[in-house]
């Protein structure tokens, strides 16, 4: 794995590139204007290969958001974590996974259901699987779900590496990666109960 982070304005999987590089003191600037409320464009950290990379990160602070993308091994952005800062914290309040059938494009739309879990912090959280075939979108509440590990430090600018990304959340990542394209069973399997 590629050492040093790429910054970019964001990482586009359908050119397979980061789009819109910045150097590690633009990111910075634009990261330390952000935390203090200007109004500045927001920066992506990309880690390894920069045409597959292991995860990239969109770094949104105007909305107090980190988003930990992974994508498949056909370059298809398939899993995304979604850490909130909540006081002096990240909690991690939404996962959504692109589920793609063999063969799909490399656009969301692309996807053939799309399974997203939503969490707050008193232990409530929500699964939403899209099927869009049928189009037709179940929900299903649940309460007091355990939330040891939904939360990590905020992360300075220098702290913002591949490591500061949770051990499990990483696994999950590579555990996408050496997957690949799902049959329709598979899919529809990820369908909650």
């Amino acid at each position: 794995m590629r050492t040093e982070p790429i910054y970019c304005q964001l990482w586009n999987a359908q050119l397979r590139k980061p789009i819109y590089p910045v150097t590690a003191d633009q990111a910075r600037k634009r990261d330390e204007q952000a935390r203090a409320g200007k109004d500045v464009e927001h920066y992506a950290v990309v880690f390894g290969d920069p045409a597959l990379p292991d995860a990239y990160l969109n770094i949104v602070w105007e909305n107090d958001h980190i988003g930990v993308w992974f994508p498949d091994a056909d370059g298809r952005p398939t899993m995304n974590w979604k850490l909130t800062q909540v006081g002096d914290r990240m909690f991690l309040t939404g996962v959504t996974h692109w589920l793609y059938p063999d063969g799909a494009g490399t656009k969301l739309r692309d996807a053939l259901a799309i399974s997203s879990r939503y969490f707050k912090p008193d232990g409530l959280s929500e699964h939403q699987f899209k099927n869009k075939e049928t189009g037709h979108t179940t929900v299903v509440e649940k309460k007091d779900v355990p939330l040891e590990g939904f939360w990590a430090p905020v992360p300075t600018f220098e702290e913002i590496t591949y490591e500061w990304i949770p051990e499990w959340i990483r696994e999950a990542g590579k555990d996408i990666r050496s997957k690949g394209a799902l049959t329709r069973d598979e899919i529809l399997a990820y369908a909650p109960d």
